[in-house]
């Protein structure tokens, strides 16, 4: 799929209002308002809302609803920590008491000023009546905590589902949404199977894969540039070759012919169940 095409976000964000709706309702007779508490529209209205004008195929559609910011509230986690999230919620259906479809976005970016990733897709889904829960992951900016790359996403990411689907404004229904490190939590969330988890697009989620065609490691870290290339510095190089020979002492480590192989978790940026970290240590 190519993701410089401008309807690429529409796309997605049709995919995933379809999800949602499919998943939320009741029954098989057809739902009522987006979110009014007695359900929300199935998918074919869903497919309705967001289909594209036929002269202009790419555009946005605009915002049903004003989108209405409560930033910081401290959600607390199983072990106490609180992390900083930001809430975006259309203004009419919120006031009025509808209990809403959720789009939750986790991030270690600053859930404040990562535009792209994280603020306009949130005003974007609010505007279309959905509940959006931006969460700043453990120990990264006004979240408590230490940061430990992906350590704690999965139990983090499942008690944030849990948090946002019991709120009053919430309809017990959530979808995430991301790209990069936050499709890569998506993916390790997938595995803890939250039942009110309804659906993710967890968009270009492979970082911890290794090397892919000698371009990119870890979460990219070599910067789109093979380790031979002229355009790549001495500590790139370096970099680089720390990566590749992490992912080989990973392969092997992880292998599920290994005797060590997690069978709970996948390997990588993972936890095992006694919480300890697995493939990444020399």
């Amino acid at each position: 799929m190519d993701k410089s095409r401008p309807g690429f976000g529409l796309a997605l964000a049709v995919a995933l209002a379809v999800a949602l709706a499919a998943c939320s309702g009741e029954g098989d007779g057809p739902s009522t308002r987006v979110a009014d508490g007695g359900g929300e529209p199935d998918a074919a209205a869903a497919l309705d809302r967001f289909a594209p004008d036929a002269n202009d195929p790419y555009a946005t559609p605009e915002a049903q609803f004003e989108v209405r910011v409560e930033t910081d509230l401290m959600v607390p986690m199983r072990d106490g920590v609180r992390l900083a999230t930001d809430l975006y919620l259309p203004v009419e259906p919120a006031d009025r008491g509808d209990r809403l479809p959720v789009v939750m976005i986790r991030l270690p970016y600053d859930k404040s000023s990562y535009g792209a990733g994280a603020i306009s897709p949130a005003r974007f889904f609010a505007g279309q009546g959905y509940a959006v829960v931006v969460q700043d992951v453990r120990g990264k900016y006004a979240s408590e905590g230490r940061y430990l790359l992906s350590a704690a996403d999965r139990e983090d990411g499942y008690d944030a589902v849990e948090w946002a689907s019991t709120r009053p404004w919430s309809n017990g229904k959530v979808g995430t949404f991301g790209c990069s490190y936050l499709g890569e939590n998506q993916t390790q969330l997938m595995t803890q199977r939250h039942p009110a988890h309804a659906a993710a697009i967890p968009l270009a989620a492979g970082g911890s894969i290794g090397s892919a065609g000698g371009r990119y490691g870890y979460f990219g870290i070599s910067r789109g540039a093979p380790s031979d290339s002229p355009r790549a510095s001495a500590g790139s190089a370096a970099t680089a070759g720390s990566v590749r020979e992490g992912s080989r002492r990973l392969r092997s480590r992880c292998s599920p012919r290994s005797a060590s192989f997690p069978r709970s978790t996948s390997c990588g940026s993972t936890v095992r169940p006694t919480g300890t970290r697995t493939g990444k240590r020399s």
